[in-house]
């Protein structure tokens, strides 16, 4: 029981660990959220894509932000590394839900502005280290 305790801590240690970890908690709430606003309000279904992607973009710098905050310091690297796991994550989940709606061009659009998205969090994340 005590290695997996130590096991589990030196995993949230981990500063990138911890980014995706805050970016995929962030990102069920928002969701969550989402969906009830959607439910109980009479908006179109319409604004449902740019609120999803904005919703990523959204997890994606908090991402960075937590990541670069934890390790105090190399806030871009950190928080460009959170994005890139945070996209490979997101891609392989769409990937298996819908691969018909994927293109190249989207995926590669998605890829850049998740690292430029996650990168900034990660600077202004350092910003705000104690």
């Amino acid at each position: 029981m005590s290695e997996e305790r130590n096991l589990l801590s030196s995993l949230v240690d981990n500063p990138v660990v911890f980014g995706i970890l805050g970016a995929i908690v962030i990102g069920l709430i928002g969701t969550i959220l989402l969906s009830l606003i959607f439910y109980y309000t009479p908006l179109s279904e319409s604004y449902l894509q740019p609120a999803g992607t904005t919703l990523y973009l959204i997890c994606a710098f908090a991402g960075g932000f937590l990541a670069s905050k934890k390790a105090g310091n190399r806030g871009i690297m950190y928080g460009a590394a959170v994005g890139l796991i945070y996209f490979l994550i997101f891609l392989l989940i769409m990937l298996f839900s819908s691969p018909a709606s994927l293109s190249a061009l989207t995926v590669f659009l998605r890829g850049i502005y998740t690292l430029i998205v996650s990168s900034a969090g990660g600077v202004v994340g350092i910003a705000f280290v104690e």
